[in-house]
């Protein structure tokens, strides 16, 4: 857990020793994920973030875990909503298969009919 005190040693989101994590305050938060720091806040407020460490003046400290639930939780609320699948396919009823059947039936009539036509005109 980040301590206070290291937050305040880190208050401008600089790199620490190199054993520190890197800290943000709220502004620096919100440029870095490209929200309103009004909007970090009220993700704190409805809890979708948990509470960041706080400096000894009460200032708010952000780590990398907030930069990832925030982008983590911006991409799932942004993302298209996949499609609904597809209901599988009934068999057809015995009133569909008949019209089937009527139909190719026409069909092959009509492509006999129009290639006995062609025929005709045929020269022999």
């Amino acid at each position: 857990m980040i301590k206070a005190h290291d937050a305040e040693a880190d208050h401008h989101g600089s790199e620490g020793s190199g054993s520190q994590p890197r800290l943000y305050t709220t502004r620096q938060l919100g440029r870095l994920v490209g929200m309103h720091p009004n909007t970090i806040k009220g993700f704190l407020k409805e809890g979708w973030l948990h509470e960041p460490c706080r400096t000894p003046g009460g200032h708010r400290r952000f780590d990398e875990t907030h930069v990832a639930a925030i982008l983590g939780r911006y991409r799932t609320l942004h993302e298209p909503p996949s499609p609904p699948p597809k209901p599988p396919e009934a068999p057809p009823t015995p009133e569909e298969l008949e019209a089937r059947r009527f139909i190719r039936a026409r069909l092959l009539e009509f492509i006999a009919a129009r290639e006995k036509r062609a025929a005709a005109r045929r020269p022999r």
